[in-house]
Order: structure tokens, then sequence, then C-alpha cells
């Protein structure tokens, strides 16, 4: 998954003249926009990617006098709507594919690297001194 600081590295990344910082603080602030809008009950249409609006899951009244939103609306969901423009952008004969772990697998390989850390903090947290006098790969707790 790619947040909004790696997004604004990228783009500067595609010869424009805005930093990094300026990028990041211009999609911070459309994110914000984009809530502060969705909560005064527009939705947004991000031309060439998607429209979102919210909805919401509420439970009936009788009557419109006695629907109150703070006990009848029960959840609010952002909804998206894809642009017809970017769903053809991933058309499957347009994409590459590669393998990627499955979940299983990635458990498999979380608790793998827990496994080569340091066994305790105390061993970790020696400041300045070297365990061992090699230096060699083993005193960084990698393994090949």
């Amino acid at each position: 998954t790619i947040g909004l600081k790696i997004l604004a590295k990228h783009m500067s990344e595609h010869n424009t003249s805005f930093s990094e910082g300026t990028l990041y603080g211009v999609l911070a602030d459309m994110v914000s926009c984009t809530i502060e809008l969705l909560r005064a009950g527009y939705s947004v249409d991000l031309e060439g990617l998607a429209k979102f609006h919210l909805t919401c899951q509420s439970t009936l009244a009788d009557n419109i006098d006695e629907f109150n939103p703070q006990s009848n609306i029960k959840k609010v969901n952002i909804r998206t709507a894809v642009d017809k423009d970017a769903q053809s952008q991933f058309a499957v004969n347009t994409l590459d594919f590669e393998y990627a772990m499955t979940r299983e697998e990635q458990a498999a390989a979380k608790k793998a690297a827990k496994a080569n850390l340091p066994q305790s903090e105390e061993n970790s947290s020696d400041s300045g001194s070297n365990q061992g006098s090699g230096g060699s790969d083993d005193d960084t707790g990698l393994t090949e």
C-alpha cells in the first residue's frame, strides 16, 4: 500500500517543479477538504479516477417528525463510483501480474524474521559497544 508521503515522492519525480513536501501538503489538504465537503453533503468527483459520496444505513421512523439522525442512522459509508475512463486503464490485458505471497506465506515470513531478532532488549541496547570483535554479518542479526 502506498500512502500520501510515498505518492508525493513519486509525483515529485515526474518532472515537476513542486517539491515532495509541497505535493504532500496539497494531497493532505485534498483529503481533509474532501472529507469536509462529503460531510457537508456534496459528492466529490476526482475526475479521471472516481466520484466519492456518502450513504447511510438507518432504521425507519413512523414519520419525518419522529426521525432522529442520532438514533435512527446506524452507519455512514464513503462510497466510490469509478470513472469509466479510469476503469478502462485496468483492463486485464493491459496489466502485468506478478506473484505475491499469500497471507499465510506473509505470516510465516514475519514469524521467521522475528525469530532472527535479538532475544533480549539488553543485547540490542548496548550503545556504542560491538558484541564480538569480528564485525561480521552475524552482529547485525541478518541471515543469508
